[in-house]
């Protein structure tokens, strides 16, 4: 330094500096690295992210086309419940309503949409109800096979109550059959 003409405070502060520098620098390159280190593995969180959202957006697809065939067969049930002449209930377990035809509902003046999923035996159907009621809960109840006709009402309509068996050979619900 004195051979630049600097006196030796100068040249201290300097060096000083320069030391300073060297560190600042040291410190900013493992900032960088880690840095460098951090976007890797954003990077690398970023493709995984990129997968999984290409796998849920597979399940997304095959949940929609199975969400489509459940409403075919569902309205195709639907259909050939209707096409049954008379009342046609199908009771859960539970004795809730899980499919009623377009005969019931012009039975018993209620749309399959009023009683879906209600009650059986909260339901109104003019007077008829506790005799369709003893029927259902004999045949859930295993009692009957469905074959013997039980008259409900005052006109001496047959009803006929099945019951759905489970695939392990369980009854799952009944189907009842109301004569027009």
């Amino acid at each position: 330094m004195r051979e630049l003409g600097l006196d030796d405070q100068l040249g201290a502060e300097l060096s000083a500096v320069h030391d300073e520098l060297k560190a600042t620098v040291a410190q900013l390159t493992a900032v960088n690295e880690e840095l460098v280190a951090s976007t890797t593995d954003l990077e690398a969180t970023g493709k995984e992210l990129e997968r999984a959202a290409t796998e849920l957006s597979a399940v997304n697809e095959e949940l929609e086309q199975r969400s489509g065939d459940i409403d075919r067969i569902t309205g195709y049930l639907q259909s050939v419940i209707d096409g049954v002449a008379g009342a046609v209930v199908v009771l859960d377990v539970d004795q809730k309503v899980r499919a009623w035809s377009t005969g019931a509902a012009e039975r018993w003046g209620a749309t399959s949409a009023e009683v879906s999923g209600k009650a059986f035996g909260r339901l109104d159907l003019h007077g008829e109800t506790p005799d369709l009621i003893a029927c259902v809960r004999s045949t859930l109840a295993g009692e009957r096979a469905g074959d013997e006709p039980v008259a409900v009402g005052d006109d001496g309509t047959e009803a006929r109550c099945r019951p759905l068996h489970s695939s392990d050979g369980a009854i799952d619900g009944a189907v009842l059959f109301v004569a027009g």
